[in-house]
This record gives structure tokens, C-alpha cells and sequence, in this order.
């Protein structure tokens, strides 16, 4: 089987020497002679490993840049010119060679090898460290599992060192809503309800379907500081305000920020718990008007689950207060159920299941003290896979379900006859979702979505789609 410079690294029994001796070449920088390739990067490419042989990274790098147009893909051109620009100094550049050689081989030990030093050049210890799993895994030869141990403890020091690690972003984007509103798209006056029967178009023009264009700033903040025994104090802050091109829904202008502050445990590299307290509050844009907070808490726990699978169960309660309709209060039980699978390939699945109890308060004047319909019972199924388009580009393909059914009968001046129901609601959507990476720190985004809600009582349904692309500063 031609093999190229590192071969294959799918698993043999009894094979693991031939597997990992390309492992050998990203510890040593030696390597044997790459298979015979046509035309003019043959020359180039062999000569590139000689000069990588012997130390000269910069001159191996020179040799195989200026073909990269024409032999990128190729696996055995993309690896040598990883291996190359990492060692000269341009971690960067190696990120997409060396991504561009697991696309075509996921298997492939040596890339794997040098990403992990190409994360640690970047920063990125998470990074290095999911490569680190991925190789010791796979029992790697002596002198491989020599350097892999001497990365390992290299992020452990680097780690206490640097007890504060941060990251975010911070973005504006724009796109365009079909229904901003949330509203049913036709109301017939004569038997919808009873305001459509009073007011109709008039009150369909205030409540129904309304599409407008929009504008959105938005930005997140997360950060985690070490303490004793390998506790970790977490933080996160977030914050996004939305505003609509069309007058007629300046009502539906609103801001959004929260933030939380956390402690976890770890009990080994993979399994945690933690607790959280949690904050938020919904405001009106025009006018600038309080509508919404919130206060609550969690608890998580985080597992590996089967072969490369990750879990986690999350327990929330929060409590819900609003300023101008008080009658609208309540609080709410959360259970949160979640996996997420990574591949070889760098693509992955996640699955969340979400149930909750919504508590009615009885925070309202006198004759309106609950909110119609009172408690509520609901669930929500979200899945999605990440897929890596190319070295760059990476596209998220995403869907949910939703059940929502309110407890006590309400709603009367909302149906069909003028009779109280118990209102039940179900929704589901899908979604896509591009991003494309401009180097270390910019990050372009497409997300385009589709909705729809579908209730007993006909005032609730509702169809929408929105399409949005923006531009991030990540850190």
C-alpha cells in the first residue's frame, strides 16, 4: 500500500510500529523518502524534507510556499509544508496545511503530532490537549509518547502559571425577519375572537405578521481563574440589542444581557460539577424601558459518556419578574439533559433535552393576580452536527421540537367561541449556520432559520424565517 511520507494511521493488530513511525519524523525531523510524485513539486517536496532533516525549516519552507496553490490537498505536499511552517514560525499558516491533511485522512498520527504543537504555539491548550487524548489513545511508540508527555506537562505548568484564562467576541451583524412579532399571519374579525370581532384590521395591523430588516450588536465575555486543588472560578458575561427597520414593530426593539458567576470541581480531565448564580434583564429600546429579570441558579455535571462522547445533566431554577405586567411573574424548574460527540474529522453532534415547570405567581392587582392560563409544562429536543467545509469554513446544521401546555383554562377572549381552554402550544425549526475564519481573530457568520408554532387556540400560530450574516472580533 503506498503510504506516502507518514501513511495511513487507520488501526492494524500487531501494526502499531508501522502506524506510529511518522511520529518519529515530528519528534526527530527525519524522515524517509517521500513516495514518487509527477512533475515538478517531486524535486521540491524531497528536497523540503532533507532541509527539514537537517534543521534549515526556513529554506524548507521557501521550497514548497510557492506551490501550495497547485499541491494543496494533497496529503503528503500539505504535511511537509505543515511541518515546515510551524517550524519557521508561522503557526498559522501550518493550522490550514495540516487541517487540510486530517480532511483527507483523520487517522493520520503525524498531523495530529504536529497540530498539537501548532495549539501550543497558538495558545490554544484545549486544543492541544484534545489532540494529546487522540494520540495517547492510540499507544504511541516511546520517543512519540516522550514528546506527547513532555506537551502534557508543559500545559500543566502553563496552566497554574496562568491562572486566568479569558476569551469572546464582539460583533454587529444584520438581516431580515419575516415576522418580527411573533404574529398570526391573517385574523378573520367574525369568528377569530373577540377583539378581531371589535377592532378588526386594526387590531390585526397591531398584533399580526410583520416583517422588517434588522441591525444587531452584540458580545460575550467568558473567563475562568484556578484556585486550590484545582477548583475553577468561572465567569460570563453577554449582551446583545436589536433594532428593527420598520416603525410599526419599534416595540419589539429590545436588549438583552446576562451574566454568571460560577465554581466547578473537577474530579479528573473529563468529569466536573459545578454551581452557578445567574442574572438577567430584558429592556425596551424605544423607549428605554425595563421589562424583564431574571435570577437564578444551577448545578451541572459533566461526564464522558461511551467512546468519545461527553454528557452532562443541568439542574436550574429561576425566577422571572416583570416590571410593567407583574401578573406575568412566575418561576420555573429546569432539567437539562445533553451530549456531544466529536469526530476524527473534526465534525460533531450534539443533542440537548430540556423540561420545565413554569410556578404562576400571584404578583397582580386585584382580579388579574396570575397570568392567563396559570403553570405550564413544556419541553424542548434541540440536535445539530458541525461539519467542516474546509479548512476555514465550518457549517452547522441544527433543529428543535417544542411542547408548551399551560395548566388552567384562560384565553377566552382569544378563541373561536369566547370559551376559557387550556392552551396547548407546539413549535419546531431548523436552522443553517456558516462561519468562515479570517485568520486568528475575525470570524464571519451566516445563519439562516425557519420557525413555526402551531396552538389550539388559532391567535398563537405563527410562521417565520429570518436570514442573518455578521462579522466578529474573537479573542
Amino acid at each position: 500500500m503506498k503510504t506516502g511520507m507518514c501513511g495511513s494511521m487507520r488501526p492494524r493488530r500487531h501494526a502499531a510500529p508501522r502506524r506510529w513511525r511518522c511520529l518519529i519524523l515530528a519528534v526527530l525531523l527525519g524522515s524517509q523518502q517521500l513516495a514518487a510524485q509527477t512533475g515538478s513539486a517531486t524535486d521540491a517536496l524531497t528536497r523540503a524534507e532533507a532541509e527539514l532533516a537537517r534543521g534549515a525549516f526556513e529554506q524548507a519552507y521557501q521550497s514548497l510556499s510557492p506551490l501550495e496553490f497547485d499541491q494543496a490537498g494533497d496529503p503528503s505536499f500539505d504535511y511537509v509544508l505543515g511541518v515546515a511552517a510551524q517550524r519557521s514560525g508561522r503557526p498559522g499558516e501550518a493550522l490550514m496545511a495540516l487541517e487540510r491533511v486530517l480532511l483527507a485522512d483523520a487517522m493520520h498520527a503525524g498531523a495530529r503530532m504536529e497540530l498539537m504543537f501548532v495549539y501550543l504555539s497558538l495558545g490554544d491548550l484545549d486544543a492541544a490537549e484534545r489532540q494529546i487524548l487522540w494520540l495517547e489513545a492510540r499507544m504511541p511508540p516511546e520517543r512519540a509518547g516522550e514528546a506527547i508527555a513532555r506537551a502534557r506537562a508543559w500545559i500543566e505548568d502553563r496552566r497554574r502559571a496562568e491562572q486566568i484564562a479569558v476569551s469572546g467576541s464582539i460583533g454587529v451583524a444584520a438581516g431580515y425577519d419575516s415576522n418580527a412579532r411573533r404574529g398570526p399571519d391573517a385574523l378573520d374579525p367574525a369568528t377569530d375572537n373577540l377583539f378581531g370581532s371589535l377592532f378588526g384590521d386594526a387590531f390585526f395591523d397591531a398584533v399580526g405578521e410583520r416583517d422588517s430588516a434588522f441591525g444587531v450588536v452584540s458580545g460575550y465575555h467568558t473567563g475562568r481563574r484556578s484556585l486550590a486543588n484545582d477548583d475553577r472560578l468561572t465567569w460570563m458575561l453577554q449582551g446583545q440589542t436589536r433594532r428593527y427597520n420598520d416603525e410599526t414593530v419599534s416595540a419589539y426593539d429590545l436588549g438583552i444581557a446576562t451574566g454568571e458567576l460560577g465554581w466547578e470541581h473537577p474530579f479528573d480531565a473529563e468529569t466536573d460539577i459545578g454551581v452557578a448564580l445567574e442574572a438577567g434583564r430584558i429592556w425596551s429600546d424605544r423607549p428605554l424601558t425595563r421589562l424583564l429579570d431574571q435570577l437564578g441558579t444551577s448545578l451541572t455535571y459533566r461526564q464522558p459518556v461511551g467512546a468519545g462522547s461527553r454528557g452532562h445533566v443541568r439542574l436550574r431554577l429561576r425566577d422571572a419578574d416583570y416590571a410593567v405586567t407583574p401578573q406575568q411573574n412566575y418561576r420555573t424548574a429546569m432539567l437539562e439533559l445533553g451530549i456531544t460527540t466529536p469526530t476524527d474529522s473534526g465534525a460533531g453532534t450534539y443533542a440537548q433535552l430540556m423540561l420545565e415547570r413554569e410556578f404562576a405567581r400571584d404578583d397582580g392587582p386585584v382580579g388579574q393576580e396570575r397570568r392567563a392560563g396559570g403553570d405550564l409544562i413544556g419541553g424542548r429536543l434541540d440536535v445539530g452536527v458541525d461539519i467542516p467545509v474546509r479548512a476555514n469554513l465550518a457549517a452547522r446544521f441544527a433543529g428543535f421540537i417544542t411542547r408548551r401546555h399551560y395548566q388552567e383554562a384562560g384565553f377566552s377572549a382569544l378563541t373561536e367561541d369566547f370559551t376559557a381552554r387550556e392552551r396547548h402550544d407546539s413549535g419546531v425549526g431548523v436552522s443553517l449556520g456558516l462561519q468562515l475564519r479570517l485568520g486568528l481573530h475575525w470570524l464571519l457568520e451566516l445563519n439562516l432559520e425557519a420557525e413555526r408554532r402551531d396552538s389550539n387556540i388559532n391567535f398563537f400560530d405563527y410562521d417565520r424565517a429570518s436570514a442573518r450574516g455578521g462579522i466578529n472580533y474573537v479573542y
